[in-house]
């Protein structure tokens, strides 16, 4: 077999592998603003986006600023959130930031979230407004 031979199997074989990637390793740049009661959040809330898709198995995350605005990251070294239907929790990261321990977050944004976002690819501004005042 020749160079030019191995190279173009080579080529074909790379082509079939990322050909079954598929949407769900796409990735979409998710940034926005979570506001409690209408108010910007403290610095500190985690905002995770679970993917719903079975082949994709670890969360994204974001860290509200002090202005409430967060940006998502698959790894501290990577940003974006898987493409597809995620929900999306809002939780207290604990962090530094005393402000946090006062933030009551109720449980339809956490543990029971009720929040779905579809993520597609490319850039994209979600916001967030947690409402405290409702039973749940």
């Amino acid at each position: 077999m020749t160079g030019k031979n191995i190279f173009g199997g080579l080529l074909l074989i790379l082509a079939v592998f990322t050909a079954g990637c598929g949407d769900s390793q796409k990735t979409g740049y998710v940034t926005g603003k979570v506001t409690i009661d209408g108010q910007p959040a403290p610095a500190g809330l985690a905002v995770i986006f679970y993917p719903q898709d079975a082949k994709v198995n670890f969360p994204s995350k974001g860290i509200t600023d002090a202005n409430g605005n967060y940006e998502m990251s698959l790894s501290f070294t990577k940003k974006g959130v898987h493409s597809g239907v995620n929900k999306v929790a809002i939780e207290n990261d604990g962090g530094d930031d005393s402000a946090i321990v006062n933030v009551k977050i109720p449980r339809r944004f956490n543990e029971e979230t009720e929040i779905t976002y579809d993520v597609k690819p490319g850039k994209q501004t979600y916001d967030i407004n947690i409402e405290t005042n409702v039973s749940k």
